[in-house]
């Protein structure tokens, strides 16, 4: 494990066309890409400031993003990367460090399963 009780994390290449047209329109940026074992499982988790979402911007609307994101980006890093059972979007106003709280921040996830190719999303 990690600092704080997260588990290992291993940066990987964050850049990547792609990550503008999401659905709702704002503007999004891919600030970190992470692989992280977990439960014997490799999860891919995707970063994106998405300053809009400070504005009131509700979850239902960013849910489209969020599935957008995974779609897009998180499916062929995944495939790049092999082993993947997991995908892990998050947008957040502002960046906030893997594992700490920031109560000022807004931040919204989403996970889904990476299976066939395509994102299966999680109800957590």
């Amino acid at each position: 494990m990690g600092a704080e009780g997260c588990p290992r994390s291993a940066p990987l290449a964050a850049a990547r066309a792609g990550t503008d047209g999401v659905p709702s329109g704002q503007a999004v940026e891919l600030v970190e890409v992470l692989a992280e074992a977990r439960g014997g499982e490799t999860h891919l988790v995707l970063r994106y400031l998405a300053p809009g979402i400070a504005d009131g911007m509700e979850y239902a609307a960013a849910e489209a993003d969020l599935d957008h994101l995974c779609a897009t980006d998180g499916v062929p890093r995944a495939e790049e990367n092999g082993g993947v059972a997991q995908i892990v979007v998050t947008l957040m106003d502002r960046f906030v460090e893997r594992g700490t709280a920031d109560p000022g921040a807004t931040q919204y996830f989403s996970a889904y399963r990476f299976v066939d190719g395509t994102c299966v999303w999680l109800d957590f």
